[in-house]
């Protein structure tokens, strides 16, 4: 047997092995965006996620609005999808401000900013809502305890999808105004599975809040979950829309696909926005209003 052979063999025996360590050691890889290089930790599993960057659409609508929107807001940060964009869009000194309720998640966002040295990214372990109240977090798994369709909305999905619960923490978003009014002309990105009327009628609130855009993923409704799920999240895109377009805000969808040459397609995710958008934002959003009037 000649050594390539015998190295094909090797491959064959380790790799398995090495796939299933993968999920229990703890090591950083790095992955290039556009021009930026991400050093992204993989502790216990959490983190391979990043290794396959998705949801473009919203790298491109953030890319395009940093040049007047310099600070993000990201209610729902989860383990940090949303801020390696924003990282590779505004370089290491990119200012963020980022919650979570799932003290997991913050964990890992924190690993994430200390590899990066984003000294002016910060991550809370609340959730930001109307008052405080301590509640229950929804997930579909225990494994990692990071489940991006982990929800505190127990209607927005059947109980039947949920497995394990964690407590969570929501305080009133006014405890953080002074930082968030603050800053002139934010993006406040919102992607909490399902209690996003309850965020935005709170923060709206604020007297000196800056006009905000708002980035804003609704879910739709889905053939995988039962009509009184699917009334659910009805109601609260109609809440949504109805909060936004009281407080003098139009309101597009973000097509899925962008690139040239491509038919765009509805996403799940909505811009909402007071003052004019570029033409070159507003090339990345489908053309219909979708309910705004």
């Amino acid at each position: 047997m000649g050594v390539p052979q015998i190295g094909a063999m090797l491959d064959f025996i380790t790799k398995p092995l090495k796939s299933a360590l993968r999920w229990r050691l703890n090591y950083i890889e790095s992955i290039s965006i556009d021009s930026t290089r991400v050093k992204i930790p993989v502790l216990n599993g959490v983190g391979r996620a990043h290794l396959d960057p998705v949801e473009d659409h919203i790298y491109f609508v953030l890319k395009r609005l940093s040049p007047t929107h310099t600070v993000l807001v990201d209610v729902g940060a989860n383990i940090g999808q949303t801020l390696i964009k924003w990282f590779a869009i505004c370089g290491a000194h990119c200012r963020y401000i980022g919650f979570d309720v799932n003290t997991q998640c913050v964990s890992y966002c924190e690993h994430l900013i200390s590899a990066n040295q984003l000294s002016n990214a910060h991550v809370f372990p609340v959730g930001l809502g109307r008052g405080l109240s301590l509640t229950k977090l929804l997930l579909s798994s225990g494994a990692t305890g990071v489940d991006p369709g982990a929800s505190t909305n127990s209607k927005i999905r059947d109980v039947s999808f949920y497995g394990f619960t964690r407590s969570a923490l929501i305080v009133p978003s006014s405890l953080f105004a002074k930082d968030i009014c603050s800053i002139k002309n934010p993006i406040i990105k919102l992607d909490i599975e399902g209690s996003e009327a309850d965020v935005i009628e709170s923060l709206l609130s604020m007297p000196n809040l800056d006009s905000p855009v708002f980035l804003v993923e609704i879910l739709p409704p889905s053939k995988a979950f039962s009509s009184s799920a699917n009334d659910v999240r009805i109601e609260n895109k109609r809440k949504i829309f109805k909060l936004m377009r009281d407080a003098g805000y139009n309101g597009r969808n973000i097509c899925a696909l962008s690139q040239a040459g491509v038919i765009p397609s509805q996403s799940s995710d909505y811009l909402f926005y007071k003052s004019y958008l570029p033409a070159d934002v507003q090339e990345l959003l489908c053309l219909e209003a979708l309910g705004m009037g």
